[in-house]
């Protein structure tokens, strides 16, 4: 009896006129995969996680299982004269390593699920779960927004790395260098991968793609924490106040305006530069989109300016939507406007931290977000004309 896998892909041949003439033959086209390994992984990660972050609990059973096998050892083996129990050569230590103050679990135990479960389904092609597949152009799913939170708890983790470092008095100058190492560390593993991808490739090194998600952390991760370092103030008043938000805005006024500025240039180049052959303000996927009336203007001004800095065969060659809209023109949605936009999701971050670490209580924390909240759905809605369901979509798509 033949067996059928899960996302295989198979063809059944049926020849003969009569019943007793059938024959089937069964030929396997695609071969299924194991859409189970990914969450096998996840769990064995996990069972190992948990195992070491309680090392001093799984070390105080053990050390108890080997006093209670030592004690029955020495039973068996001494009798003692008097009632007294013989005594053991140690006795278990109630001093344990200190666990590491200051650790967000909540905050921990997001990045572990969103880069462990969630990007092990990703380098797995996704199980073939449509759901998990990027969206073409328009739309959002569960592998579009990997790279958006993680780029926010980098920047939640920034504030409150920035804000220790600090009060131990360690200077602004070497926190600079230290942001500078490990952007450009990042920077350079992450050409090294692209390198990797086509090492081996006829056409090494003039398709090699330079931009790439490891590239765009780290220019992302630079200019946010720059600008993070060098405006932080510390409030001399650590008292809450009623609308600590209206404070809060005079005191990092600098930081503020700089993200601005940086967003304001992303939305005029995206809105008002001149793309050859395309309409003002395009944000398309080109190819047979609008009946293929902007054919080479995928991605209109971000596309533009990949194409003029790095050229045709140095950006991404298979965009997702190449394979609905038979786009032509490569994309490439690590390019260099992106960075603008995701250095203010990393800005968005710090803020959330700085939120953290001023107020204590969480209900406190909770008014504050959720004033960010409608402010931030009121800009988008405004900006974005929010009944354009299309235009909604395009611009999560690019954000």
């Amino acid at each position: 009896m033949e067996t059928f896998g899960e996302m295989g892909e198979y063809f059944l041949l049926v020849t003969g006129r009569t019943e007793e003439e059938v024959e089937c033959s069964l030929t396997t086209i695609k071969t299924p995969r194991n859409s189970y390994l990914p969450l096998i992984i996840s769990i064995l990660f996990y069972v190992i996680l948990g195992c070491a972050h309680n090392r001093e609990k799984l070390l105080r059973i053990c050390r108890k299982v080997q006093d209670i096998k030592f004690y029955y050892i020495q039973s068996r083996e001494i009798k003692p004269t008097s009632s007294e129990c013989p005594t053991l050569p140690y006795v278990m230590s109630d001093v344990f390593i200190p666990r590491k103050e200051g650790r967000l679990r909540s905050l921990d135990s997001f990045r572990g699920i969103l880069v462990i479960a969630v990007m092990i389904f990703a380098n797995f092609s996704n199980g073939d779960y449509l759901v998990m597949e990027h969206a073409p152009w328009n739309g959002l799913r569960i592998s579009d927004v990997i790279l958006p939170c993680f780029v926010w708890v980098m920047g939640v983790s920034t504030a409150m790395s920035f804000n220790s470092k600090l009060c131990k008095g360690v200077s602004r100058w070497i926190l600079f260098r230290r942001i500078v190492t490990r952007s450009l560390l990042m920077i350079i593993i992450g050409v090294v991968i692209n390198v990797s991808l086509v090492l081996n490739r006829k056409d090494f090194p003039s398709k090699l793609r330079i931009p790439g998600v490891l590239q765009l952390i780290g220019v992302s991760f630079f200019i946010a924490s720059t600008v993070h370092l060098f405006f932080f103030k510390r409030n001399k008043d650590d008292s809450e106040q009623c609308w600590h938000p209206v404070n809060e805005l005079l005191l990092c006024k600098g930081e503020y305006l700089t993200m601005l500025i940086i967003l304001s240039v992303h939305t005029l180049i995206m809105f008002f530069l001149e793309v050859p052959g395309c309409p003002r303000g395009y944000q398309g996927p080109g190819g047979l989109h609008m009946n293929g009336k902007y054919q080479n203007c995928t991605g209109g001004a971000t596309g533009y300016i990949d194409l003029l800095v790095f050229g045709e065969n140095h950006i991404f060659q298979r965009p997702a939507c190449k394979s609905i809209y038979n786009t032509t023109v490569p994309f490439d949605p690590e390019g260099l406007l992106a960075t603008l936009t995701s250095s203010f999701l990393v800005f968005i971050g710090i803020q959330n931290g700085r939120t953290l670490l001023a107020y204590l209580h969480w209900k406190t924390k909770l008014t504050h977000w959720m004033c960010w909240i409608i402010v931030l759905v009121a800009i988008v809605c405004l900006d974005n004309q929010f009944y354009s369901v299309d235009s909604f979509y395009n611009l999560v798509h690019h954000c």
